[in-house]
């Protein structure tokens, strides 16, 4: 996901690897954070023949010497999108699970924020379908996110399936 009109180059990142696929930054103002890709075959279905090719995005501020909540940085979205396409390089037939944080109600906004990020940083090599799934015990509205290469030759498949999970979750049983 290269940048098409922003000027700001991503963070040095590493990759940690590990079980879930860790990789780690540290902002100019000492914000450190882990993005990981966490298998998730569960998510869909251990049934389907893809499940696991499943990876659920997470991304955690693990350290913040500031003690305030981060500011904008514009370089984070370019940082974050280095990871994906070095990810994606190493495992081009991802299936990427994002879910948005409903801790504190902002969920849309962050399904907002994420898209503005991937429509930016995306070359046209990644595809992305949000789906809102709203829970009918409590009225709560979950924002998810499936990204794939574009030429992962499962897309039809998986896109067909995430639609039918998505679509199950919001039938008021």
């Amino acid at each position: 996901m290269e940048p098409k009109n922003l000027p700001p180059t991503n963070y040095l990142f590493r990759f940690e690897g590990g079980n879930d696929n860790s990789y780690a930054f540290t902002t100019s103002t000492g914000i450190a954070y882990l993005v990981r890709f966490k298998p998730t075959p569960y998510i869909i279905s251990e049934e389907w023949v893809f499940h696991t090719d499943v990876y659920e995005l997470v991304i955690d501020l693990v350290d913040n010497p500031t003690g305030k909540p981060p500011t904008l940085d514009l370089v984070i979205p370019a940082t974050l999108a280095a990871i994906i396409r070095d990810f994606y390089a190493r495992t081009s037939l991802a299936i990427t699970i994002y879910i948005c944080d409903s801790s504190d109600g902002r969920q849309k906004s962050r399904e907002r924020k994420f898209a503005s990020w991937f429509q930016t940083y995306n070359p046209g090599t990644m595809v992305r379908f949000d789906y809102m799934i709203q829970d009918h015990t409590d009225g709560q509205s979950y924002y998810i996110t499936l990204i794939t290469s574009l030429w992962n030759p499962h897309i039809h498949d998986i896109i067909s399936e995430f639609q039918r999970v998505a679509d199950g979750y919001n039938d008021p049983k």
